[in-house]
């Protein structure tokens, strides 16, 4: 008899992709949050002077806007992306390259729509863009999904 408790190779397959791109996802998601810092502390030049500056430019509130629409679209876009991927040609360059497109096209989109969504919001009724980081969230994450996965994709096909 053989044991039925064993799980079957498709199985074994999606589990391993899954445990990558959540490695991978939260890879990626430092990277993109190291980078934001990295620009922080270019444009106010230090940490602490960014903390502690009483007066934030426009320009500076949209850039942050960008940066909560583009953390969740890196985790997701690096999750979903080896999902991209079909099983006959998983192989760990494929997996890794896929979730790097997938988090890398994501993020892109992200930013974007966010940078442009927030000077919309600016221009149009003068008000603090933070009061929206609720909608760049929710965005970031359903393009991180959508993205995320057409990037795999596209990765794949290389």
């Amino acid at each position: 008899m053989s044991n039925d408790l064993t799980p079957s190779p498709r199985v074994k397959d999606w589990a391993i992709r899954l445990l990558c791109g959540i490695v991978f996802g939260f890879i990626w998601n430092a990277v993109v949050q190291l980078s934001w810092l990295g620009l922080v502390v270019v444009s106010y030049g230090s940490l602490d002077a960014a903390l502690n500056s009483e007066q934030h430019s426009p320009l500076s509130q949209i850039a942050f806007m960008g940066y909560f629409a583009g953390v969740p679209a890196s985790f997701f876009g690096g999750v979903l992306g080896p999902f991209g991927v079909s099983i006959s040609e998983a192989s760990r360059s494929r997996i890794f390259w896929s979730s790097a497109c997938g988090a890398g096209l994501a993020t892109g989109v992200a930013v974007s729509v966010a940078l442009l969504g927030s000077v919309v919001v600016w221009q149009l009724s003068r008000e603090s863009a933070a009061k929206f980081i609720w909608l760049w969230l929710i965005m970031g994450t359903f393009v991180g999904i959508g993205f995320g996965w057409l990037g795999g994709k596209l990765a794949a096909r290389v």
